[in-house]
């Protein structure tokens, strides 16, 4: 599988430059790949597990590797770390991820190559160290910042334990992993909360905010630290998930949230099903404020959350729904599933004649140190019951 016997080199050495990307071969750019999952990673890599009927994934002379080769058993742990050659191999990998999609190649065959890339970067960032070299866990803590209004002194912390990509058996759990667009939905909040109807005037204990699809459950976490700024009476936040290995860790990380902030607005952590909504305690109240970032990877979850919503949602409450635009590879036009969720009014429309719709769509840029590589922007949908 290419694993074994191949001679370990310094990334300097022979990773090929990005703008020649263009002009490589499939297999060449599998070699580049694989000589890093080599350096870095202790398992095998899924490309020496995977022939495309396109193109044959095999180890070739690339044309690019120096000559300036070490033997294996020469080679040492400390100078395949070096601080250097391990920031550029991550410079490297950053900026294929960055690019990979502009590539003349087969979207399947980028996509496994992105995968793969960025289960690398993984990998080099979550290498245990000798104290915990024993230990299976791959996680890491994460710490998002974020400024208060226009006011830059002003700061809500938030800290989690996140899952790297693909790292576990069960690449269904997604929501091990924290998406750019719930960090970029917890940024717009934080600068503007009156603008998601989270004011002091609107804010109080009978309150309920339900979050869909929390996964690691920042945007619960960011909600839980902001609103003691807005206001003394706290809502009750409900953070709610599917998969039960994720639930798991989002209870973790809440009760690590509340022991650290108890002053914090209380958060719940519950089982939800979109697509037989429970309304079972703590979903028992009607939520005031319903929000899901990035919880969409397959046409039938916008009608999932549409029948959810209309189960959960307050006759006065609002369905803030973020959803990541990706033009290529197997999630390309699911954001535009929301839509067509809504067209048909009989299916949005309740007993009483209130109609769940669409009030407003925004459009946000992605930015360039947030989110996948295969994101290109996000929509944000605000969902409403109008007469």
């Amino acid at each position: 599988m290419g694993i074994k016997g191949r001679h370990l080199l310094h990334p300097s050495a022979i990773l090929p430059p990005l703008r020649e990307l263009a002009v490589m071969t499939t297999a060449q750019i599998g070699d580049a790949l694989r000589t890093l999952h080599d350096l870095f990673c202790p398992l095998p890599t899924s490309l020496d597990f995977v022939v495309s009927n396109k193109h044959e994934l095999t180890v070739v002379d690339s044309g690019y590797a120096s000559e300036a080769e070490f033997d294996e058993e020469a080679e040492t742990g400390d100078s395949i770390c070096d601080e250097f050659e391990r920031n550029f191999a991550t410079r490297w990998l950053m900026g294929f991820i960055d690019s990979a999609y502009e590539l003349p190649l087969d979207e399947i065959i980028v996509e496994g190559f992105v995968e793969e890339a960025y289960s690398i970067l993984s990998y080099m960032t979550n290498e245990p160290t000798e104290e915990s070299a024993g230990d299976e866990e791959l996680g890491m803590t994460r710490e998002f910042v974020f400024s208060l209004g226009h006011d830059q002194q002003s700061k809500i912390q938030v800290e989690l334990y996140d899952t790297p990509m693909q790292t576990g058996e069960d690449h269904t759990d997604v929501g091990l992993q924290t998406w750019g667009a719930s960090i970029i939905l917890s940024e717009m909040i934080s600068k503007e909360p009156e603008n998601f109807r989270l004011s002091k005037a609107r804010l109080g204990s009978c309150s309920r905010i339900v979050e869909l699809g929390a996964g690691t459950g920042l945007v619960s976490l960011f909600l839980s630290r902001l609103i003691p700024y807005l206001s003394q009476v706290h809502p009750t936040i409900v953070a709610t998930d599917y998969h039960p290995t994720v639930l798991s860790n989002l209870e973790a990380n809440i009760t690590s949230h509340l022991t650290k902030t108890p002053a914090a607005a209380p958060i719940k952590a519950c089982h939800l099903d979109w697509s037989t909504p429970s309304r079972e305690a703590p979903l028992d109240v009607p939520a005031d404020i319903l929000i899901a970032a990035d919880v969409m990877y397959a046409p039938e979850h916008a009608v999932w959350l549409r029948d959810c919503a209309s189960s959960l949602l307050a006759d006065d409450g609002v369905f803030w729904l973020m959803v990541s635009v990706r033009p290529h590879g197997k999630f390309a036009g699911i954001s535009d599933s929301v839509e067509i969720a809504f067209e048909d009014e009989g299916l949005c429309r309740r007993s009483n004649g209130k109609k769940l719709s669409i009030s407003s769509v925004q459009r946000i840029a992605k930015r360039s140190d947030v989110g996948r590589a295969d994101e290109v922007g996000y929509k944000l949908f605000e969902i409403v019951w109008s007469s």
